[in-house]
């Protein structure tokens, strides 16, 4: 089976996601967002995974790719093939299902705790039930699409993950953070700084909870895919 990633900038990767897909067999495939192949394997691979980024889900004119890339998920979508967005790429999907994007009140970033719904806790995010500190950086957030199941919330993000079935899952947080905090903290330097973040503290709540990040992304990653592979 073959499963594309798409990425939108280097340091946003599988990360704690890379073991368990390795493990279930697929053959993996990392794929620029803008590379000109990117929508044709976002349309036909057996699995997809989008990832974070900085920019919008709905700025398209300023990168017309993901213009290309909504289609192609539009399409994806209605075929309901397994799809899991992290950040940027839960926006990407909840815009695909007909859902809203929001600016919302301020940032969310660094390690905070969600509350899963009833149905979250019977989800593949059901580890975050007994450790509920998880990686949040985004300020733009969606409203829920019809039909799908809201799965987690926090006080400044209404609806930090859903999903429509077993295939198509969706998460504002980053369940794939394992902890590796220097690129994002590298990576991101201008927004930091801009926003008056404390890269220390990013740095020092990623240290703190490394271990159990990395240990629920394995969980995660292993029952989304057990879900629909079983």
């Amino acid at each position: 089976m073959r499963a594309v990633v798409i990425r939108h900038v280097a340091f946003e990767t599988l990360d704690g996601f890379a073991g368990p897909f390795l493990r279930s067999g697929f053959q993996t495939r990392l794929c620029d967002g803008w590379d000109p192949q990117a929508a044709q394997e976002l349309r036909t691979a057996d699995c997809a995974v989008l990832l974070g980024g900085p920019i919008g889900a709905n700025d398209y004119a300023s990168y017309p790719y993901l213009q290309e890339l909504h289609s192609a998920l539009v399409s994806r979508l209605k075929a309901d093939k397994p799809t899991l967005g992290i950040c940027l790429g839960a926006q990407m999907i909840a815009l695909a299902l007909g859902a809203q994007l929001v600016r919302g009140r301020s940032l969310e970033m660094g390690a905070a705790p969600i509350e899963l719904s009833t149905c979250g806790a019977q989800s593949c995010l059901h580890i975050f039930q007994k450790f509920p500190e998880a990686w949040h950086w985004h300020q733009d957030q969606f409203t829920l699409p019809a039909g799908a199941r809201k799965l987690a919330s926090t006080a400044v993000t209404p609806v930090q993950a859903f999903d429509r079935g077993e295939h198509i899952l969706a998460c504002q947080f980053h369940p794939e953070f394992a902890g590796g905090v220097e690129p994002w903290l590298v990576g991101h330097h201008a927004e930091l700084m801009r926003a008056g973040v404390s890269i220390a503290d990013l740095r020092a709540q990623a240290l703190q909870h490394k271990v159990d990040f990395a240990h629920k992304a394995e969980h995660v990653a292993q029952s989304w895919l057990h879900g629909f592979m079983d």
